[in-house]
């Protein structure tokens, strides 16, 4: 059932912060912010467009900037929650006893399946790379979590004594070797990448005996998968599309 209330978004990732303003419960215009000061500034401009008494929704998995945002954001006028604490995340889980995966997994999950109503694969290309495995009932089932591209190149900076520290750049499709460092430090990566997410979905397709959809986000997904033939749709916004449907079916519940 979608809510009609004002809703300020928040998801606190490892490096960044996507956010978007969601009046009477309809998605507008996210926005990725850096970890900092400034952070909370810009999330109370964003909060501006919306009703003084919108609700300000949060999820993190990174513990020190959630809190410090969230203790900034409660100048608002509005309701502060908090997934997990407040607000559930909408997925069933069929995990092993005692499992914690990371809200942001949990709430693309229940995203992408908010979207399909059948199962789905979703990968997250952050700071981490998930890919994970959601059933035609709506079940989260888990997956698998390899470094992101940024990682990866700082791990080989860190781990050698002659590589460089450098930041990630798509491959050319036309120079299909690494003629330099640089240029093979960066195929590597992206063909590591490729690799993970490849293996992952062929594996939870033999696993489950159908092909599924697959949707992907995160703040490298287009970078690394806008081209690639086993995405279906990248989706920028999916974390924020499962706190929305958190709300809903908490609204559903009190109602019903």
């Amino acid at each position: 059932m979608p809510t009609n209330r004002d809703l300020l978004l928040v998801s606190v990732g490892n490096t960044s912060i996507t956010a978007a303003p969601a009046p009477g419960g309809v998605l507008e215009g996210m926005e990725r912010i850096p970890h900092g000061p400034e952070a909370a500034d810009r999330l109370i401009e964003i909060a501006g467009k919306l009703d003084a008494e919108a609700t300000v929704v949060i999820a993190g998995v990174h513990a020190d900037e959630t809190t410090r945002l969230a203790a900034n954001l409660s100048k608002l006028a509005g309701p502060q929650l908090r997934i997990e604490d407040d607000l559930a995340a909408p997925i069933g889980r069929q995990l092993a006893k005692d499992a914690t995966p990371g809200i942001d997994r949990l709430l693309a999950a229940a995203g992408a399946w908010s979207m399909t109503k059948e199962a789905v694969i979703v990968v997250d290309a952050g700071t981490a790379i998930t890919v994970d495995f959601v059933d035609g009932e709506g079940t989260f089932h888990g997956g698998a979590i390899a470094p992101g591209l940024h990682l990866m190149l700082q791990a080989l900076a860190d781990g050698t004594d002659a590589l460089p520290s450098i930041a990630y750049k798509s491959p050319k499709e036309d120079e299909p070797f690494g003629a330099d460092t640089e240029s093979a430090m960066q195929l590597g990566t992206f063909l590591a990448a490729r690799g993970v997410i490849s293996q992952a979905i062929e594996r939870y397709a033999l696993s489950y005996g159908a092909w599924p959809r697959v949707l992907a986000t995160g703040g490298d997904a287009a970078a690394l998968l806008d081209d690639a033939e086993i995405v279906d749709r990248v989706v920028p916004d999916l974390v924020l599309r499962g706190m929305l449907e958190a709300v809903q079916q908490a609204e559903a519940t009190e109602e019903a």
